[in-house]
């Protein structure tokens, strides 16, 4: 049988940002979420790139 069709979170995706913008790799997070990485690429790949960079510019910013 096969597993139910994913449904990303606000929560998951807001993890999913923050992880990556920290350096993370996306098989350990894949990991953390206990599902596949070809899953993490294909619901969370705006929060792996565009998230992710956002994330290490509100870091940056902090700093200041």
């Amino acid at each position: 049988m096969a597993r139910p069709r994913l449904k990303p979170t606000r929560e998951q995706r807001r993890l999913v940002a923050m992880a990556a913008g920290a350096g993370t790799t996306h098989e350990e997070i894949a990991i953390a979420l206990q599902i596949s990485r070809s899953s993490l690429e294909r619901h969370f790949g705006r929060e792996l790139t565009v998230g992710a960079c956002r994330c290490r510019i509100d870091v940056m910013c902090a700093m200041q």
